[in-house]
């Protein structure tokens, strides 16, 4: 959390308005929260996890089902709610004004922990259908990998369930395409 914002500094701009942004402050703040941690001989597993955190702090989490199941799908459960920690604390740190964010990161926490108990479908071991059930329907090599990611985007997008007859048959539809 302390080295989320470090790079501001060298991102600082002024608008014609003369409002100030920092524009692509999270890419310089990782890299300088990268550097920092290898001269404190963190390891690579906590540094990489830490300059994750640091580069994503602002990517949003809004209370929808699609977004948040490709945001756990992307981060992990663990990866996920250390970045919601890291975006409250943040908000708490910032003017009262700002602080209405934290019912939207509230409702994003419940709709998340939500989807988890419903043990929905976040990763390739999650769906219903395997690469040996992609092989009988003929697929291989490059087009099995990206017809399991097809797969997975669709369940991810509500466009298909997580169900192996339905995403057989829909991998089937994929395969012409392919």
């Amino acid at each position: 959390a302390l080295l989320h914002d470090v790079g501001k500094p060298t991102c600082f701009t002024v608008d014609e308005a003369g409002t100030g942004h920092f524009y692509g402050h999270e890419k310089a703040s990782a890299a300088l929260a990268d550097a920092l941690l290898r001269r404190l001989h963190f390891s690579n597993g906590e540094r990489e996890r830490i300059v994750r955190l640091v580069e994503l702090h602002g990517l949003p989490l809004p209370p929808e089902k699609k977004t948040l199941r490709r945001r756990l799908a992307r981060l992990g459960e663990g990866g996920f709610f250390a970045l919601l920690a890291l975006q409250r604390a943040d908000v708490m740190a910032q003017a009262p004004a700002y602080r209405d964010r934290l019912a939207e990161l509230d409702e994003a926490e419940a709709l998340a922990r939500a989807l988890l108990s419903e043990e929905s479908c976040f990763s390739l071991k999650d769906l219903a259908v395997k690469g040996g059930d992609l092989l009988t329907l003929g697929l291989r090599g490059p087009a099995l990998g990206k017809t399991l990611n097809a797969l997975l985007d669709a369940v991810l997008d509500e466009k298909a369930p997580n169900e192996k007859e339905k995403l057989l048959a829909l991998a089937a539809e994929l395969k012409k395409t392919l």
